[in-house]
């Protein structure tokens, strides 16, 4: 096609030539543009363009490049649902430009959120049935300002006092476009009723309530509550059961971005059980041989009113799962699923339930499923997610309101640790200052590692960890550019998190308003990545003047860059009593000498067990070993095999140390690679002499000598020697405790670390070149 338009060059008047030029490169973009061209071609034919326009046909002019140079002008419509007019007027830049609407609106206007006609959907219904051609696209235009994105259906009969759970989950939720909608479905129990009353009188917040006179089927309680649906999606809540705060939000994402008509989060079950149910992804034919949908999936309406809706099959010997009856017809008539991978509904088990009384086996409801939906069968449209293009993904997704600045915290992984006590820390102050606070993880933790997610939780409902929620990383890039553009994102802070920093170009491209900071904890772990993509990276945080300084001298960082915030703690107030008991008896009179950290090979556990065992003659010690790690198997055989097992309490993984803490003596940190170890701050606070490695920052934490002890890492005598030393000299101890709290509280505290944060986002927001080109307002 590139001839004709060099043809049209050569042809047209000097004044087109510049459009026309312009024009010609956009093209030729197109054409190596996959997306961009997909969306052309739904929307642009050449033998339907000389169909329409019978002038073009006789001209025997191409019409491609009619359209392109002269229809664009003309305001001709490459077809019924590309309103080039509209798109013009709507978009004067576009206009004043002179390129071709449709040439614009496949390359940038699709990705940007631009709408293509000025028609809106007045119904969920108006949304098209899947095609059964072999290539699908959807147009995701507005949805209607005066109705909500999505429709919670909670049916309740006899589940009176479950049912504010349910409701209070979907109000909780990180997504708020959405309305609730409670169908009291004649339940014979009165205080159930009396109950649902008693919530509909709170005035809840987008909640609508709805009585049935007489007892109905859930199938039929759903249907009742969709038919008064006003959203494009919907998901249908048991009254028993709840939604994790971030589930709407991360389907919905998926369904407009994606274009998925069904999109089922994993399961979580509690009461009664603790299984746990990893959703496979639907597919059809294998529907018909198990449910692969929960129940609480959110789908489109359309798909609802295309099969009819749910069928309830009766109860006791009878019952059949509905829901799975009314996902085998959703699959089959070629509606597209997904499944998020993290268990975001809580799915409660109780003697109680319907599903638990269904007299039939699952064999028999496959059967009685399978010749129900013969028909179906012998007639089904098979799509795939790979077969659709989402034109206008972002039309429903747009930035919140209320213009409050978003942080992003990007993390690996949320374990029990220093790094995380310190963010919780940044966190609680981040969230005090009036931003909304956005934590993303890349990883997923070991089974030998703890997850500490629920203290982030309490500060944040917007934490999403990515790794759990998606399988492929194109999809994690999508949704944290989504978290970028949905949450107004103006600083991003890294630790550490690998799939961030290889985004970093691209993301500053994107999103020029962004500030990104990257915390260092020590010189070598993250120090490629910090300087490999320093050009995208506005400052550097690291710990000590030590750690900057090789920054300078090995890597070349510039100065104004790399700023020095000290690792704090909030202050800790000293035993009264209340520990007591917190150590074994054979603990009692002795000197406790402790160890506090990850059994990983950094933290060097393994030297710590070397150290008991060449001290395990002398009987005044006793040594306390908390942590886990992906070392404890290894850990836990050492100590076996030296018979340190008496000698060494180890309790395993510990949420709150301070009290094995405040009983502790001495406290030894073996590391061979560290940073700042906040646990090093709170023996400090303590007044703990600490005996550690010479390595990382830990010379700027400890004065040899005065606060504390440095050995050579690796050298168990040394650290032996000192431990014995401390052990018997109770004046040293006494002198290194109030020296280790001076120097706690000149250098460590966490309001001074805090309020070193907040200068430095100030500065580099108000310093930023790259923020100020871009018009950022600090």
């Amino acid at each position: 096609m590139t001839g004709p338009l060099r043809t049209a060059l050569l042809i047209l008047s000097p004044r087109h030539i510049s459009v026309t030029a312009k024009t010609f490169v956009l093209w030729r973009r197109l054409q190596k543009t996959p997306a961009a061209l997909a969306i052309w071609n739904q929307y642009f034919g050449s033998g339907a363009y000389r169909q329409r326009y019978p002038d073009v046909a006789e001209s025997n002019v191409n019409p491609l490049v009619h359209f392109l140079l002269l229809g664009n002008q003309e305001r001709r419509q490459p077809c019924e649902q590309f309103d080039l007019s509209y798109y013009l007027r709507r978009y004067p830049e576009v206009m004043n430009s002179g390129v071709n609407g449709l040439l614009h609106f496949a390359l940038f206007g699709s990705a940007e959120g631009r709408t293509l006609a000025k028609t809106q959907p007045v119904a969920p219904a108006a949304e098209s049935p899947p095609s059964e051609s072999p290539r699908r696209f959807f147009i995701n235009n507005e949805w209607r300002r005066d109705c909500p994105l999505v429709s919670v259906v909670i049916p309740c009969f006899n589940y009176g006092p479950l049912v504010e759970k349910a409701i209070r989950s979907v109000l909780t939720q990180t997504f708020s476009n959405l309305e609730i909608i409670v169908v009291e479905g004649g339940s014979t129990d009165a205080s159930t009723v009396a109950e649902v009353r008693r919530l509909e009188a709170l005035g809840l917040p987008n909640t609508f309530f709805y009585y049935r006179p007489e007892r109905h089927f859930a199938g039929d309680n759903r249907n009742f509550g969709i038919g008064v649906a006003r959203g494009r999606y919907i998901c249908c809540l048991d009254a028993d059961d709840e939604l994790r705060p971030v589930y709407l939000e991360v389907a919905v994402f998926l369904a407009e971005i994606f274009g998925y008509d069904v999109v089922t989060p994993s399961v979580k079950c509690t009461g009664e059980s603790d299984l746990l149910w990893m959703v496979p992804e639907p597919h059809y034919p294998d529907i018909l041989s198990e449910n692969q949908v929960a129940t609480a999936a959110l789908f489109r309406r359309s798909a609802w009113a295309h099969v009819g809706g749910f069928r309830d099959w009766g109860l006791g010997q009878q019952h059949v799962h509905e829901d799975w009856d009314f996902w085998i017809r959703v699959l089959g008539h070629g509606f597209v699923a997904q499944t998020i991978r993290e268990p975001l509904l809580l799915y409660r088990v109780h003697s109680g339930s319907l599903s638990s009384g269904a007299g039939l086996k699952l064999d028999q409801q496959r059967e009685l499923l399978q010749t129900t939906n013969a028909a179906l069968i012998e007639s089904a449209s098979v799509n795939s997610a790979s077969d659709r293009v989402v034109c206008n993904p972002w039309a429903n997704l747009a930035a919140t309101e209320g213009g409050v600045p978003g942080f992003l915290l990007a993390l690996p992984f949320i374990t029990v640790g220093g790094a995380e006590k310190l963010f919780r820390t940044l966190a609680q102050r981040i969230v005090a200052s009036g931003q909304r606070l956005v934590i993303i993880t890349s990883l997923t933790l070991s089974q030998t590692m703890p997850e500490d997610s629920s203290s982030f939780e309490e500060i944040t409902p917007n934490l999403y960890h990515l790794s759990k929620l998606f399988s492929d990383d194109a999809t994690r890039h999508a949704f944290l550019r989504y978290l970028i553009r949905r949450y107004c994102i103006e600083t991003l802070m890294i630790a550490g998190c690998e799939l961030v920093y290889h985004l970093l170009p691209d993301l500053k491209k994107e999103f020029p308003q962004l500030t990104v900071v990257d915390q260092l904890f020590n010189d070598t772990v993250h120090v490629f990545n910090n300087r490999h993509y320093s050009e995208s990276i506005d400052a550097t945080v690291v710990p000590s003047e030590q750690l900057q300084k090789s920054l300078f001298d090995r890597h070349n960082a510039d100065a104004s860059t790399v700023h020095v915030i000290p690792h704090g703690v909030h202050r800790i107030a000293e035993a009264n009593g209340e520990d007591a008991g917190v150590l074994p008896a054979s603990a009692a009179n002795k000197l406790v000498i402790a160890f506090f950290g990850r059994w990983s090979e950094e933290k060097a556990p393994d030297l710590f067990v070397e150290i008991v065992r060449k001290l395990a003659g002398h009987r005044h010690l006793s040594f306390v070993m908390t942590g886990d790690g992906p070392l404890r198997d290894v850990i836990l055989t050492r100590i076996k095999k030296y018979g340190l097992q008496d000698r060494i309490y180890s309790p395993g993984f510990v949420a709150d140390v301070t009290p094995l803490m405040r009983a502790a003596d001495i406290v030894v940190l073996p590391s061979r690679i560290d940073g700042m170890p906040l646990a090093v701050l709170e023996a400090q606070a303590l007044g703990k002499p600490v005996v550690a490695s010479n390595i990382g920052s830990l010379p700027v934490m400890i004065e040899d000598g005065h606060t504390g002890f440095l050995c050579e890492s690796g050298d168990v005598n040394a650290f032996c020697e000192r431990i014995l030393q401390l052990s018997r000299d109770a004046d040293l101890r006494r002198r290194m405790k109030q020296a280790a709290q001076q120097h706690f509280e000149e250098k460590h505290d966490a309001e001074r670390m805090l309020d070193s944060y907040a200068r430095v986002f100030q500065t580099i927001r108000l310093t930023s070149p790259k923020i100020q080109a871009a018009g950022g307002d600090p």
